[in-house]
């Protein structure tokens, strides 16, 4: 096989697992209307035991797609990642905004100036390559809570051209208190006690005690400066 052969074929490979791990990001973030049957309370309660308690049917949601990241490349982990931290920040930058043209004090608080740049910044070391099917792992929890919650609904009604200003403030009023669930949930999550808490009692990371001491040691900031602008 010539050379040109092999790069073309090289990059199939590579879109092709690119758009797989595109296509899983959007399958978790849609699973389903399974806001329906959503007990807040119950979900507040849980939150409020800790944050594996609140993220255990997530993670029960997802453990079979968790096993399959063993059998990624490290480019379709890194996409996986990629597109699900895309994903997550959009939304936080889509509500930043509605909460600036709406007013919305609640929101704003949520929702700060440089509160989503942070937070990014946090997350980015989940893309460390000897991180990747940890934070995959991560992501892929964060995405299915973030369904069982509501968020993609939300982020379709606040998004859509054609909604009008009265009915997005109504939707907002009403699902404001998921919305603060979720992001309590992720900056708990975000915290290297809430992270390791939950990479350890769900054994995301079997038998690799030094890589995780490692990533803890990170996530603290030992060895990694987030860049705080």
């Amino acid at each position: 096989m010539s050379d040109m052969k092999l790069i073309m074929e090289s990059w199939r490979h590579y879109t092709a697992e690119q758009q797989e791990a595109i296509q899983l990001v959007e399958n978790i973030w849609n699973s389903g209307d399974s806001s329906r049957d959503l007990i807040l309370e119950n979900e507040i309660k849980l939150l409020e035991e800790g944050i594996v308690e609140f993220f255990r049917d997530a993670y029960a949601s997802v453990k079979t797609k968790i096993d399959q990241f063993k059998t990624f490349s490290e480019q379709k982990l890194m996409s996986f990642v990629e597109a699900g931290l895309k994903k997550i920040d959009s939304f936080m930058t889509m509500m930043r905004k509605v909460a600036k043209d709406t007013k919305n004090d609640i929101l704003l608080a949520l929702f700060p100036k440089y509160g989503t740049r942070k937070k990014q910044d946090i997350l980015r070391v989940l893309m460390m390559p000897k991180y990747l099917k940890i934070g995959a792992s991560i992501v892929a929890i964060i995405l299915q809570k973030a369904a069982k919650l509501g968020m993609s609904k939300i982020l379709d009604v606040i998004t859509a051209g054609g909604s009008a200003a009265a009915r997005v403030t109504v939707f907002l009023r009403d699902n404001v208190e998921n919305i603060k669930l979720f992001i309590k949930s992720i900056i708990d999550t975000l915290d290297p006690v809430g992270m390791m808490d939950i990479i350890e009692k769900f054994q995301i990371v079997k038998d690799a005690k030094e890589l995780v001491d490692e990533f803890k040691a990170d996530l603290q900031g030992q060895r990694l400066t987030f860049n705080e602008e």
